[in-house]
């Protein structure tokens, strides 16, 4: 769901890989029109028919800079399939020029002496030698556009992930949440759901207050690793802002989710923080507000939903777990 970019490149290259593979394995040219039939056949084998479509496709979010690598790549490719198209159109004119001259295959065994075999051989050895340019060609080619696509993956990552704390950022729950959304709606199996925590540390203004702001971006540094490594197989993790996180759990019901959440609560209950080079050493605790995604929901009463249970949390006193249910809209009103 998240890394979304990472995701389409790792696709195309696996597809890119099994095409290749499956062209040299069938003894097959890898001429233009081959490959692209085959890596058509692979991708919809796959069930990844759109994937170069995607990554070349214009998004909103996508920043300048990402556009010009994706342009650089796109670049590279056209470059690499007039490589093989020109090795296509000189190997048909060389097998033109040898059919043309030896078409009856009775002329072909009287033109076989000596003389006509080192004219041959010679011939056969340019062919071959333009066959190796336009490997290395192609290589290098290769080798451009893997370099694409691993800076490509930096800057989406740049784009993604909070700095400070190593999780991902408010701009990539936006996209998620609409994503994981629109997803949900279209699906018509109910049981695909997902939920949504939203978990704030509690009392952390008094926390920068007390030990100063340093002390405390080191303990928002040590609970995004910690709750990142604590939803990592059950969901994304997001800092919606300031000491304030998000969680989205696909696929899980409400009480699995509650489960999930308490388990932070128990684990952040026997952790401390260290700071100052381990002089400081601080336990906070966390507020938690839930909310299970209903057929219909757009991203943003999801959103609602979550921080209103946040809210209700905090009311109830702090460090404790709180589930939305519709009159905490009152409750706020």
């Amino acid at each position: 769901m998240s890394n979304y970019w990472t995701e389409i490149i790792k696709d195309i290259s696996e597809v890119a890989r099994r095409a290749l593979h499956n062209l040299v394995v069938d003894n097959t040219p890898p001429l233009p029109k081959c490959y692209e039939r085959e890596f058509i056949e692979v991708a919809s084998a796959m069930q990844k028919d759109a994937i170069l479509g995607e990554v070349l496709s214009e998004q909103e979010y996508i920043k300048e800079k990402i556009k010009t690598v994706i342009l650089s790549a796109t670049n590279t490719f056209q470059d690499t399939q007039k490589i093989l198209q020109d090795f296509e159109i000189d190997a048909q004119r060389s097998l033109s020029l040898l059919e043309k001259e030896f078409s009856d295959i009775n002329e072909f065994v009287k033109k076989i002496d000596q003389e006509k075999s080192e004219e041959l051989g010679k011939e056969m050895e340019s062919f071959i030698g333009n066959s190796n340019d336009y490997t290395k060609r192609i290589a290098t080619a290769m080798l451009d556009i893997g370099k694409y696509a691993e800076k490509l993956e930096k800057l989406t990552k740049e784009l993604d992930e909070d700095h400070l704390t190593g999780v991902f950022n408010r701009r990539a729950w936006e996209h998620d949440i609409k994503e994981i959304c629109q997803s949900a709606n279209r699906d018509q199996d109910t049981n695909k759901g997902f939920c949504v925590a939203m978990v704030d540390i509690d009392h952390f203004k008094q926390i920068n207050d007390t030990y100063g702001h340093s002390i405390g971006d080191a303990i928002l540094r040590q609970f995004g690793n910690l709750i990142k490594n604590h939803f990592t197989v059950y969901g994304s993790v997001y800092r919606y802002g300031g000491d304030e996180f998000a969680v989205i759990m696909p696929g899980i019901a409400m009480e699995e989710a509650a489960r999930h959440l308490k388990s932070l609560t128990s684990k952040l209950a026997k952790t401390r923080f260290l700071a100052d080079k381990g002089k400081t050493r601080i336990s906070v605790t966390l507020s938690c507000g839930l909310y299970c995604w209903q057929r219909g929901d757009e991203p943003g009463h999801v959103t609602d939903a979550a921080d209103r249970a946040l809210y209700e949390a905090k009311r109830a006193g702090r460090n404790c777990i709180k589930i939305y249910n519709k009159g905490m809209d009152k409750a706020e009103e």
